[in-house]
């Protein structure tokens, strides 16, 4: 009796911490982007600072929003949602980026949060109303479009009006977004800023470095919960004793690794499908700086230029060192 009680109380506090624990990368990519998207859409389809998306940049996203807090009576509380979804999930991936980070994306970062600084005083609506200024009150439909699009419905849903939106009430945004303490100064316009459009294509990088940090908190986790059964099996002496202690361990242990195995390939899947070139983890391995860098990605790009029929794109580079990667482990 007496074994038992000990084992017992082995067990527990071996798995007293031992539950499945959410990583705080889960579903950071499929968030931010899409959120993002539909924040520079509303300015450029509701302000005449931006004349279309391919010219938006991180000075004229700045600009817009001033003329938002000008011209504009309220905000919709789904703008403002997708805003804080964006400031969160970017600046989580400029403190993951470490030294990598770049300067061009951090002030990105701080002309949304100067953003969200001006237009929080303006009152939020529940639906998204176009040419509010001069009377003509239409229904946007371009940014719930494009919120369909990428929840993957094309279709028109009859039953919307009976539907209640989610979130729309007063001063509810992301979860997780935290407000600045302090007043936020105006941030200075670059003279040569990146176009939106090149702000999104060098998210492929972050979304990399988000998969592998992913893979390395999760593993991190895994080989913890093992590491607590090979502890109890080491702590019990009588084989009678090992068999029932060990099976609450090794379920947790298990059940964390076919989660972990499942976030790790949801991401893999969401980056593979958002950027051709990475079809596999090779791929993404290769846009590292450390195992291309940029002076051996020019000298590639200029020796297939000088011998190929076509000009080689950094994406062909990656890809093609992503497979002698690959080719490298597996013969």
């Amino acid at each position: 009796a007496g074994k038992s009680q000990r084992s017992v109380s082995v067990v527990s506090s071996l798995t007293e911490d031992s539950k499945p624990q959410q990583t705080p990368f889960q579903s950071v990519y499929r968030r931010y982007k899409p959120a993002t998207k539909r924040f520079v859409l509303f300015l450029q389809e509701n302000t005449p600072i931006i004349d279309s998306m391919e010219q938006a940049t991180s000075n004229s996203i700045l600009k817009a929003s001033e003329w938002v807090v000008d011209h504009r009576k309220n905000l919709p509380q789904r703008v403002f949602r997708d805003l804080e979804t964006a400031i969160t999930y970017r600046q989580k991936a400029q403190e993951q980026m470490g030294s990598e980070a770049e300067a061009g994306h951090q002030h990105f970062i701080d002309v949304l949060l100067f953003s969200w600084s001006v237009l929080k005083v303006l009152p939020r609506t529940s639906r998204i109303v176009r040419g509010e200024d001069d009377g003509t009150k239409k229904p946007e439909a371009s940014i719930e479009c494009e919120e369909k699009k990428e929840e993957g419905c094309f279709s028109e849903n009859r039953f919307a009006v009976f539907e209640e939106e989610e979130g729309d009430e007063e001063g509810e945004g992301d979860n997780d977004f935290v407000p600045p303490e302090h007043p936020l100064p105006r941030p200075e316009p670059i003279e040569t800023p990146k176009s939106f459009h090149q702000i999104m294509e060098e998210d492929a990088f972050r979304d990399v470095i988000f998969l592998l940090r992913l893979m390395d908190t999760e593993m991190k986790l895994c080989a913890d919960y093992f590491k607590r059964v090979v502890e109890l099996r080491n702590r019990l002496q009588s084989d009678e004793l090992i068999s029932d202690a060990l099976i609450e361990p090794l379920m947790i242990a298990s059940t964390s690794t076919n989660l972990a195995i499942q976030n790790v390939k949801a991401v893999e899947t969401e980056i593979a499908l958002e950027y051709p070139h990475l079809s596999n983890p090779y791929r993404m391995l290769a846009m590292l700086p450390r195992v291309c860098p940029t002076s051996v990605l020019e000298e590639l790009q200029e020796l297939i230029q000088l011998h190929g029929h076509k000009q080689a794109r950094p994406t062909d580079i990656y890809g093609l060192i992503g497979d002698c990667l690959r080719a490298y482990f597996f013969c």
